[in-house]
């Protein structure tokens, strides 16, 4: 690999080896073979209620961000949606941040406006950790609403959307995560076969 990258004009300190690739003294691969599925699995009723409400929330907002010219909010209700994605404790606590932020607005009878312009892939250079921290930031605080009336409304939809989380979450059945750990378990038991008979 080293000698293609150098043939081929790479910097050959940024060679990346791939994990399939790395063997043992013997030639074995030190890793089993990836194997990638897709899993379907059926939301709950609970999950199904929450799934399609921030859905529209999302769609709703971000309809009026792109309108408004209001890219960040934009960024920032994708990000929502993406924890939606992710897990029921995810989603409630961003909603429950949002909801606190915008709240706080309300109170203070004030309306952040939009600050210039997300670099959305210098982004992804972040750390995860940085990246989440950075999205939670942008999730809080920015709104399509343009009026104090307008964010009270955007409140009661938070609180409606956190208490349809909240009871999802109450019924402890994540469906996602149930399947998740069917899954892991079985391939546990490969990969404990895969290095135990090599």
């Amino acid at each position: 690999m080293l000698e293609q990258s150098i043939q081929s004009k790479d910097n050959p300190l940024y060679v990346r080896r791939l994990k399939e690739d790395l063997k043992d003294f013997n030639q074995r691969p030190l890793f089993p073979p990836r194997e990638v599925r897709t899993i379907k699995y059926r939301l709950s009723e609970d999950e199904k209620r929450l799934y399609n409400a921030v859905t529209q929330y999302v769609e709703e907002h971000y309809n009026k961000a792109l309108a408004k010219e209001k890219r960040n909010v934009a960024f920032a209700l994708i990000i929502l949606q993406k924890r939606m994605a992710s897990s029921l404790r995810a989603i409630r606590r961003s909603l429950e941040r949002r909801r606190k932020r915008l709240q706080a607005y309300l109170e203070l009878g004030r309306i952040l406006p939009e600050e210039g312009r997300i670099d959305e892939e210098r982004l992804e250079d972040f750390t995860e950790k940085e990246r989440w921290h950075v999205e939670d930031d942008l999730l809080e605080k920015l709104t399509t609403s343009e009026t104090l009336e307008e964010l009270k409304e955007e409140v009661e939809k938070l609180d409606g959307l956190i208490k349809l989380a909240r009871e999802a979450e109450r019924k402890e059945i994540e469906t996602k995560l149930s399947e998740l750990r069917k899954v892991m378990g079985t391939e546990a038991i490969k990969e404990k076969n895969y290095l135990t008979n090599g």
